[in-house]
């Protein structure tokens, strides 16, 4: 490919290039659009954003950018980029097609997530978990994946994925969390934990809602920010009477970084991620980062984090940190190892990537 611009076509359903939405892959898709563009004359190549289908309904999304892309003449490309996995990979491509894969879920027999019970013909033929299987299918024939952590890479493996055609490539932050000043925080009166994200089983906020119930301090709030969906009634109910827990609602993309800053610690209980753009950004704006230690997290997660054993633990690591705060040595460490994954390192990466097999 020496002297030939590269052509590259990132794939994907229609508003999957929005990033207000707040999910990973959405956030992921955008970011790397945009920062390939920036560089891509200098880089020698050049990026089409290619959004298929319709942008309402999440099944007709689906299906109506699977039978746009089965059918859509894609050879004019030297690298086809799904950004995210889809159902089914087009037919009409001329160069290797690669996927991104975020996170794949596969957990020990024992794990909360996992499920043994037999599962019924209705639970196989719901259009959930169809979807679900094509597109395992569509990740699994891809010509080569990108994982967004050691984590991913290493589940693709499990599923049989070829470890040879597969990169590790991380996420980034955005700019604007390294670029604008971490202000010093002085020690007051109110002291604010929180947390940014679903509320899903997955995430097991229920997990930090117990944690906080059993401090007593008045002036402590906890901040949980998140569309109230999923496991939103059963977290309210745990939170009732406390009115020191407060849901604050979906946290837009524009006001996160002030979001952030209103914190002095911030409580990630997952029981499951790959790797976490919430982590990430909390740790870049200098908060510390409690975790749920027998939770499955890539160590890109766990780097500079503290880990709580128990709610119990985690209330009294809080506490700690109410009356102690951290370290400017540790505080250090952590903001400078989140600041390493910026997207412009991403794109520079994905690049490389493309360019090797392309040849």
């Amino acid at each position: 490919m020496h002297g030939k611009i590269l052509d590259v076509g990132l794939l994907s359903m229609a508003g999957n290039f929005d990033k207000t939405l707040g999910k990973g892959p959405q956030k992921y898709a955008y970011e790397l659009y945009t920062h390939l563009s920036q560089i891509a004359a200098e880089s020698g190549i050049c990026v089409d954003k290619l959004e298929l289908g319709f942008a309402s309904g999440d099944f007709l999304r689906k299906a109506s950018f699977t039978m746009h892309s089965s059918v859509k003449n894609l050879r004019k490309y030297d690298v086809i980029h799904c950004p995210a996995p889809i159902m089914l990979n087009p037919f009409l491509a001329r160069g290797p097609i690669v996927t991104t894969v975020h996170e794949l879920v596969i957990v020990p027999e024992g794990h909360m997530l996992y499920s043994a019970r037999k599962r019924s013909l209705y639970d196989k033929i719901h259009p959930r978990e169809v979807i679900g299987s094509l597109i395992r299918r569509q990740m699994m024939s891809s010509d080569y994946l990108i994982a967004v952590s050691k984590q991913a890479k290493e589940e693709a493996i499990k599923l049989g994925y070829d470890g040879r055609r597969i990169s590790v490539i991380n996420i980034g932050v955005n700019g604007i969390f390294i670029s604008k000043p971490i202000a010093h925080k002085k020690h007051g009166k109110k002291f604010v934990a929180g947390y940014i994200g679903a509320l899903n089983a997955r995430k097991n906020v229920k997990f930090a809602i117990e944690a906080f119930r059993a401090i007593k301090d008045p002036d402590m709030i906890f901040e949980i920010w998140g569309k109230k969906s999923g496991e939103y009634g059963n977290l309210a109910a745990m939170a009732a009477g406390d009115r020191r827990i407060r849901f604050m609602g979906f946290a837009p993309e524009d006001a996160l970084v002030d979001i952030y800053d209103r914190f002095d610690v911030f409580l990630f209980p997952s029981v499951y991620e790959s790797h976490s753009q919430s982590i990430l950004e909390a740790r870049a704006r200098g908060l510390p980062v409690i975790l749920n230690k027998s939770g499955n997290l890539s160590q890109e997660n766990r780097e500079h984090c503290i880990e709580a054993r128990s709610p119990g633990h985690m209330a009294q690591l809080i506490t700690d940190l109410r009356h102690n705060g951290i370290s400017s040595r540790e505080l250090k460490k952590e903001v400078d190892y989140a600041r390493r994954f910026t997207w412009h390192r991403c794109a520079l990466k994905t690049i490389e990537f493309y360019k090797k097999i392309a040849e």
